[in-house]
């Protein structure tokens, strides 16, 4: 065997070593990241009306607790007109087993309601507001939805997402390296060609 042929014969061989490992790296990453997202997406708490006039029965949901978990449920309420922040209810749930409860809230007065929902065992909540307007033959204007930071507005869940990890950037050097060893082994072979002619 020539020197040409060794060298490149080593060089797709550790070309194709370190795509191998690039490609198991990454697949190795991407199963560990994929299942079960740490830390756990946080809980949220939606309810069926957002807008609703007095009188009327809102269901609060909540999802993404710890299963079976004990549930405080607070109730603040805001008279329309007012400053002052009311605590009107205090209630104890129990999350089914997939960390999912429900609640009903009937409107009383008109003003805004926020619902607070936090788990005993995972010290995490989520919030949900309703917007209570006076009986009558005015009319509900609704707006596009808008999300606010602030922590007693409708909480929103979030995703992470696992960077990119090294394993990519091995098997796409590898790759090279192996085209770059194919391109040097062919110009070899067709130099030689036209020596031999």
């Amino acid at each position: 065997m020539s020197r040409s042929r060794a060298i490149a014969f080593l060089t797709a061989v550790a070309a194709t070593l370190a795509m191998t490992f690039g490609l198991t790296a990454f697949g190795a990453s991407a199963a560990q990241a994929a299942p079960g997202a740490y830390p756990p997406p946080p809980p949220s708490l939606v309810v069926n009306k957002g807008v609703v006039k007095i009188g009327i029965k809102v269901r609060a949901t909540g999802k993404k607790y710890i299963a079976r978990e004990k549930i405080a449920v607070v109730i603040k309420f805001l008279p329309k007109g007012s400053t002052k922040w009311k605590t009107t209810k205090v209630v104890g749930l129990k999350a089914d087993k997939f960390g999912k409860f429900t609640y009903n809230v009937k409107t009383k007065s008109a003003g805004t309601i926020v619902i607070t929902a936090k788990g005993a065992k995972s010290k995490k909540g989520a919030s949900a507001t309703i917007l209570v307007l006076k009986k009558g033959k005015g009319r509900i204007v609704m707006r596009k939805a808008s999300f606010d930071s602030a922590p007693a507005t409708v909480a929103v869940g979030s995703t992470t997402e696992a960077p990119a990890s090294n394993g990519v950037w091995i098997a796409i050097a590898g790759l090279g390296v192996l085209a770059l060893a194919g391109s040097a082994a062919v110009t070899r072979n067709h130099v030689r060609r036209r020596n031999n002619v």
